[in-house]
């Protein structure tokens, strides 16, 4: 009923980056997606519940050619600093280790080994707006110390 009063075809809004529905402010947030890709960087995605923060991001990684992108993806609410490496590795294929620093080294070699073969790396995390300060900080030393991967964080809103 609600399709033909607004002369749709489809439904418009769904997790499916096949039925993306497009928008001048969405392809605009592709666009500025693609950037991550020239350079190592971090990307932040916020918005309300529903606002189309994981629509957008799905949509742009269905646009990647996994034989150029490694792309490890990974919602994950309330990590704790080790866990979120871990969590990170065991997305990546890797059998993740006992501790922490050993993790994040073991993460760094796999990306490097990623990048020798001509490919960049993506790490997509969802559900940041959970993350603690601590959590956020380690992820960026993370990233500091190699900048050898481009990072999108996505997360609702925050009143703090």
């Amino acid at each position: 009923m609600l399709h033909k009063h607004f002369g749709l075809s489809k439904i418009p809004f769904t997790p499916n980056p096949a039925s993306f529905f497009e928008s001048e402010t969405l392809n605009m947030g592709l666009v500025k997606l693609q950037t991550t890709l020239f350079s190592p960087q971090i990307a932040l995605i916020t918005g309300k519940i529903g606002s189309g923060k994981t629509v957008l991001t799905n949509a742009f990684m269905d646009t990647l050619d996994p034989t150029e992108i490694k792309v490890i993806t990974t919602p994950i609410a309330n990590p704790s600093p080790r866990s979120i490496f871990k969590n990170i590795a065991t997305m990546a294929g890797l059998p993740p280790l006992m501790y922490g620093d050993d993790i994040k080294l073991q993460l760094i070699n796999h990306f490097e080994e990623i990048r020798a073969q001509g490919k960049s790396v993506l790490v997509v995390l969802d559900e940041c707006h959970t993350f603690s300060v601590d959590v956020l900080d380690q992820l960026k030393t993370f990233f500091d110390t190699k900048r050898n991967f481009s990072l999108i964080l996505l997360g609702q809103l925050s009143d703090f």
